[in-house]
């Protein structure tokens, strides 16, 4: 790596940048920064990372561009401190959290339409009344989160939606629980989400 200052005109005045030199496979790069202070900063962080992880990172860390680096650094500022121990979540949480939650592999599918399957399914595979009692149940259940995609409801909401029945005995509570993990594990199976709530 090769750092070096230039001088240019502008308007009249003469500034000066620091341009920053390396080769990346082979091919020849240039970054341009307002200080030598910036210059060395990138080019000790970038030396690290190749020592640390080797050259190949190094490669494809030195290859991306000043626009993708700026979208870079504008998300890690975005992410929220974690909890007790004050760490930012890391950029890679992030992703998998999206990954998770926002694509889910089978599509997005609303709990309403979800159910409607599940059900139609549970009655082609029992001839007693299971799937008419699997249906009432649920349906309570579907009331509260109309229009909701499966993959966006949380376990929180359904332990919030089980605790507001106050009226149910223990059987109860457990029966409505068992119903909704066997519907959001068949969601699961289905890929319209990534884990079961």
């Amino acid at each position: 790596m090769n750092l070096y200052p230039e001088k240019y005109h502008y308007k009249g005045e003469e500034k000066t940048v620091w341009r920053l030199e390396y080769r990346v496979m082979g091919q020849r790069h240039r970054r341009t920064f307002s200080t030598r202070e910036e210059g060395l900063k990138w080019s000790r962080l970038n030396q690290n990372i190749a020592k640390q992880a080797g050259q190949k990172l190094f490669e494809r860390w030195a290859s991306i561009d000043e626009e993708q680096m700026r979208d870079i650094l504008k998300a890690l500022e975005m992410l929220p401190k974690n909890g007790d121990n004050d760490k930012p979540i890391q950029l890679t949480q992030a992703v998998v959290y999206y990954i998770k939650n926002a694509k889910p592999e089978g599509g997005a599918i609303t709990l309403q339409e979800a159910l409607k399957l599940y059900l139609k399914e549970k009655e082609r595979q029992s001839s007693s009344n299971y799937p008419k009692i699997l249906g009432q149940c649920l349906e309570k259940f579907s009331r509260d989160f109309t229009a909701r995609n499966v993959h966006e409801i949380k376990s929180t909401e359904i332990e919030k939606w089980l605790r507001k029945n106050k009226d149910w005995c223990a059987d109860t509570f457990n029966h409505y629980r068992g119903y909704l993990k066997a519907l959001f594990g068949w969601c699961q199976k289905q890929k319209y989400l990534s884990e079961n709530p």
